[in-house]
């Protein structure tokens, strides 16, 4: 399909958020999913029977206790469409080059009217065992607090050369998120990681790094008046040259606004998939739950 004719079909399928109600969630489901091996898009791969984008859809409804959604779509669009399907208050948007995940946050806002002053909750469509109880412990604690953005992060097990998510870098002093470090950026790293948080000059060795045990979930709670203000901050200064979402953390930080996080209780909760061996993995995690 044509850009055009994808922008034609979306507006059949998406219907009119209720701006009455201050919450909207943000579904990131446009990725490639090239290490699938497969051309099924990703998102739509099944844990116990359900896509992983529907399982996630569901759970972000409930947690929130919203019904107003941002579904972004990119590879193979009409296919994760027709089987989403129209729900209410649901609407889809098409990210047309996939840029990362700052750009289809990007494009997610684009979908929302200006009007609306209240919350986003971000999250990736390969969470699949995402619960409606742990966004509701997230969507609460972050409303009582007085952060403009917090992050549901995971505790790494097992060693940590094998971790390949993003660390989660904070002040030790304020417990606040300083930013989040990708795997592949630490990795390329020859020299001392230096930041000025706060004032104060930290800086790391790659070692001290890669042993970061708190890692990023992906999974992000913002106001939208901020998120929207310095999103066009972002730039691609990375490995590889996309406008990541989590360089946000730091450029909140950078104009004085506040960062913090909230460590799930069991980290299964917030796994994502890039291959089929994990996603084997998490349907047999959600099996023993079930069963």
């Amino acid at each position: 399909m044509t850009s055009n004719n994808i922008k034609s079909f979306i507006r059949q399928y998406s219907s009119a958020i209720d701006y009455k109600i201050p919450c909207i969630s943000i579904i990131l489901a446009a990725g490639h999913g090239k290490r699938m091996k497969s051309s099924k898009p990703k998102v739509l791969y099944e844990i116990l029977g359900v896509p992983t984008v529907i399982r996630v859809s569901e759970a972000a409804k409930k947690g929130i206790s919203s019904p107003n959604q941002i579904i972004v779509v990119g590879v193979k669009a009409e296919e994760v469409i027709k089987a989403i399907g129209k729900r209410k208050n649901t609407c889809f948007v098409y990210q047309e080059e996939q840029k990362g995940t700052g750009n289809a946050v990007k494009v997610a806002l684009e979908g929302i009217d200006s009007k609306f002053k209240g919350f986003v909750y971000i999250l990736p469509a390969d969470a699949g065992l995402i619960t409606e109880g742990v966004i509701k412990d997230f969507k609460d604690r972050f409303e009582k607090s007085d952060c403009d953005m917090l992050m549901l992060t995971g505790e790494y097990r097992g060693e940590t050369a094998k971790n390949h998510y993003g660390r989660v870098i904070k002040d030790k002093r304020t417990d606040e998120v300083i930013e989040i470090k990708e795997y592949k950026d630490i990795a390329a790293l020859n020299d001392m990681y230096k930041i000025v948080h706060r004032g104060k000059a930290l800086s790391f060795t790659r070692d001290e790094l890669l042993d970061i045990r708190e890692y990023n979930s992906s999974i992000y709670a913002c106001k939208i008046e901020p998120l929207k203000k310095y999103l066009s901050y972002l730039e691609p200064t990375n490995v590889q040259k996309e406008y990541y979402f989590t360089d946000m953390i730091k450029i909140f930080n950078k104009h004085n606004l506040k960062v913090g996080s909230q460590t799930v209780k069991n980290s299964d909760f917030v796994m994502g998939f890039n291959d089929r061996a994990t996603l084997k993995k998490m349907d047999a995690l959600a099996r023993h739950r079930t069963y």
